[in-house]
């Protein structure tokens, strides 16, 4: 009899196993397609999420969508966020230099020979922390999506990669004044002006 009963159970866990099996199997990709081969070749039109498909799919059709589904993975890019434009310490763009052949800035308290600036590299990752700070104020309790994410992040790399290193004066009266600026001989230069002159002739 204890034979007989172990038996049982061993009969019992496995068809529990195999009703497990096909559990978990009725939820991956290939039995998915195997059920809709079935449907096909019973000749019923074919409801996808509740609603008649237009097309017919076959055994052979892979769904392959354009934009992979990990290409935002959203809490790898999240940590990268946090950690390097959440924590960036916007003091590290300030440097104390002698003004010669520089715009006028806010005089260094602790030498008078030298002004404040702003590199303008630093001052380009500055911003990127900003707007990071603000879609944070502005989505509440909704976390950023994994596509906003990346986002900063590429605007982060474009700055660290093509840093400026041009000192910018920090004097409110000055930073507007493009006749100062030219003077100085800090006017910006894009590499595509040109390009675009001579595409509007």
């Amino acid at each position: 009899m204890p034979v007989q009963c172990a038996h049982c159970l061993i009969l019992f866990f496995s068809l529990v196993n195999v009703l497990e099996a096909l559990l978990i199997g009725l939820n991956s990709p290939w039995i998915n397609q195997v059920i809709v081969y079935v449907k096909l070749t019973m000749g019923g039109p074919l409801h996808v999420n509740g609603h008649q498909a237009i097309y017919r799919e076959s055994i052979k059709t892979i769904n392959k969508p354009v934009i992979p589904e990990r290409l935002y993975d959203a809490a790898a890019i999240l940590q990268t966020v946090k950690e390097d434009i959440g924590g960036y310490n916007k003091d590290s763009s300030i440097v104390a230099l002698p003004p010669t052949g520089l715009l006028p800035s806010r005089r260094f308290p602790w030498d008078s020979t030298k002004h404040i600036y702003a590199l303008s590299g630093y001052h380009s990752l500055h911003s990127v922390q900003n707007i990071y700070q603000t879609l944070l104020k502005l989505s509440g309790d909704e976390p950023l999506s994994g596509h906003a994410l990346h986002s900063l992040v590429v605007l982060w790399e474009d700055s660290l990669c093509t840093a400026d290193m041009t000192p910018r004066s920090v004097a409110d009266n000055l930073l507007f004044n493009n006749t100062a600026v030219a003077e100085a001989g800090q006017m910006r230069d894009s590499p595509y002006q040109e390009k675009r002159k001579e595409q509007r002739v």
